[in-house]
């Protein structure tokens, strides 16, 4: 579309106009906008968590061929040859990773066209390639920055871990991070292509690590001062905690990003379809009614409330045009083609007036009508977007030309204005009285149901100089097209979810050791078995309590900002995302966590000993 427009304006003719979704249908331009928005947003989420698994694999990965390594180093092993050792496995792991995750992505568009049915056109185009070279890209970029930062460090372990397996390896904190960060950057970017909205995105995902290991350690300490008088496995369960509180805050940050991005993505599919649903609800006006007469007026209202039709206030309407502001040729101050500014500049409006304010109107400058105001003193009611393209303020003289009358009018409100309601909006509106004496129609907009159909020969037969416009074909696109993006919405949680399964994952595989090695501590001690798993449980509960509680706070502070600023849509309180955080995430915690100690907990402490060396 923007090839052909590029190529067809120049050419286009006086009489001639490039119709967009944008110029042509609001409301339908602004659903797709959001759910554009929308996407790019979850689909980046989903990113970035399939990011940090890799990242927690590969850290698990470098940690426990960090000995076979150093085995080979004793061996001699040195220079090019010890970097091939490590990079061609790394390369042939990337490789074979792209490629099935290629074969996955085409499967699952094939599966999701096929899930669409009647909702898209049965002959679309075949994908290109650029939809492979981007997955590609994003790979090389993930594997590139989260996991080769962890395998890079192999090249640097030194023999003698082989003889003191108690000596930590040292990962290099700003070589990851930089990489890391870098990578970030370039995936946030190519999700958006837009500098400043990458540049928060970046901001808010290093605010909520910092704040995520700040709550981390302060519910930490909370939960370990309340486990004082707690039961012996709470007791327990709150000083491994306490004596492993990096592994552990970093375990709890993992699980809160997962559960965050979750309820984060359950929270703006929520808000955008309730959203959706509630500016073209079922009984939605399908009709309009134009050009009603004076005499029409109330004989109309009547038949409305005799027949049982909802319907929008009845708005008087002149025929006017802009022509001057603040004794300035409006013209000169309009803009670009095709803005609003410049629509209400060519054409005459629809002025109108009413002392209350449409329901779908918000004033966000300057105060609506005042009944106090003298009769014939001329105030007016600007829209937003058209104050902000022609420049027009508070306290500005707008001159209408109305056949040969001319109207001076004082601005006293700028108003925002849901265009993407089904219900009579307007640039300008005048206090009662403004327009006193110049010809007048009237307008009103109807729901008529299908059961109720047989009533439009009534209003025809009755009303033959009104035209009633049906813009139930409109209702009924948008509808549909909204069922699209509903589809597509539900895809990507899909997607998210399976992230978030790699994550936990991830995480089982870093914690699979640790649990050994306690539990093997545990029974050399003495302990039994239903004491030690009672231990686990404590801490699982913990772990995932303190996670679900982190994520939930995160997801109402981000939800709220991207709800307002990138999506611009309204936030809802979202019961659901409470519920994942808060219940669903500790019992899922405590539920994986208790069927990996199960082997633990039946093997003896020497076998899982020997196992640790």
């Amino acid at each position: 579309l923007d090839e052909l427009h590029n190529k067809l304006v120049p050419t286009l003719q006086p009489n001639q106009k490039f119709e967009t979704i944008e110029s042509a249908n609001a409301a339908l331009a602004s659903t797709l906008e959001r759910a554009y928005r929308f996407l790019h947003v979850t689909a980046l989420v989903a990113i970035l968590l399939g990011a940090v698994g890799a990242a927690l694999v590969s850290y698990q990965y470098a940690n426990e061929m960090t000995f076979q390594y150093a085995v080979l180093r004793c061996l001699g092993l040195r220079g090019k040859r010890l970097q091939g050792a490590i990079l061609v496995p790394f390369f042939i792991f990337s490789c074979v990773a792209i490629i099935a995750g290629l074969l996955l992505g085409g499967v699952a568009h094939l599966l999701i066209l096929n899930s669409l049915g009647g909702l898209i056109p049965e002959q679309l185009p075949a994908p290109g390639s650029g939809p492979f070279m981007m997955g590609s890209v994003t790979a090389l970029i993930v594997v590139s920055s989260f996991a080769w930062p962890f395998l890079k460090n192999l090249l640097n372990t030194p023999p003698r871990l082989l003889l003191n397996r108690l000596e930590e390896q040292r990962q290099p904190v700003i070589f990851t991070a930089a990489a890391m960060a870098i990578g970030l950057a370039a995936l946030v970017y190519a999700g958006t292509r837009e500098v400043l909205i990458s540049f928060y995105v970046i901001l808010a995902l290093c605010l909520f690590i910092v704040l995520a290991y700040g709550l981390t350690w302060m519910l930490m300490n909370w939960v370990i001062r309340r486990s004082r008088t707690g039961s012996v496995a709470t007791r327990l369960g709150a000083r491994m905690l306490g004596a492993n509180r990096r592994m552990a805050s970093l375990q709890i940050i993992a699980i809160a990003i997962t559960f965050f991005s979750l309820a984060l993505i359950q929270t703006l599919r929520d808000d955008l379809v309730s959203s959706w649903k509630s500016k073209i609800p079922g009984n939605a006006p399908n009709f309009f009614a134009i050009n009603l007469f004076e005499a029409d007026k109330n004989s109309f209202l009547e038949l409305l409330q005799q027949k049982h039709v909802p319907h929008s206030p009845l708005y008087p309407i002149v025929r006017g045009r802009l022509s001057g502001i603040n004794d300035r040729p409006v013209h000169e101050d309009a803009s670009k083609e095709g803005d609003r500014g410049d629509d209400a500049v060519r054409r005459d409006l629809a002025l109108t007036w009413s002392m209350e304010l449409p329901a779908d109107n918000k004033i966000i400058a300057g105060k609506w009508h005042d009944p106090a105001n003298p009769p014939g003193h001329a105030a007016v009611s600007v829209e937003e977007r058209v104050a902000k393209n022609l420049d027009i303020n508070i306290g500005d003289t707008l001159e209408f030309t109305i056949d040969t009358h001319k109207v001076l009018a004082r601005v006293t409100s700028i108003r925002s204005v849901e265009w993407e309601s089904f219900t009579p909006n307007f640039y300008m509106m005048f206090n009662p009285g403004a327009l006193s004496g110049l010809p007048v129609t009237y307008l009103a907009s109807v729901h008529i149901s299908q059961m109720q159909r047989s009533l439009l020969p009534l209003f025809i037969r009755q009303f033959p100089n009104a035209t009633f416009f049906d813009v139930d074909f409109m209702l009924n696109r948008i509808r549909g097209i909204t069922q699209q993006i509903s589809h597509a919405v539900e895809t990507i949680l899909y997607f998210s979810l399976f992230a978030s399964l790699i994550v936990f994952i991830a995480i089982e595989m870093i914690l699979r050791q640790y649990r050994s090695y306690s539990t093997a501590i545990y029974k050399a001690v003495g302990a039994k078995t239903q004491l030690i798993q009672k231990v686990f449980r404590s801490q699982f509960v913990l772990v995932g309590l303190v996670a679900g509680i982190i994520a939930y706070l995160l997801n109402v502070t981000i939800g709220f900002i991207i709800s307002n600023w990138i999506i611009e849509g309204d936030y809802i309180f979202n019961i659901k995302t409470a519920v994942l955080c808060l219940l669903i995430a500790p019992l899922l915690v405590l539920a994986t966590g208790y069927v990996s100690i199960q082997r633990t907990s039946r093997t003896p402490a020497r076998k899982l000993l020997m196992e640790e060396r």
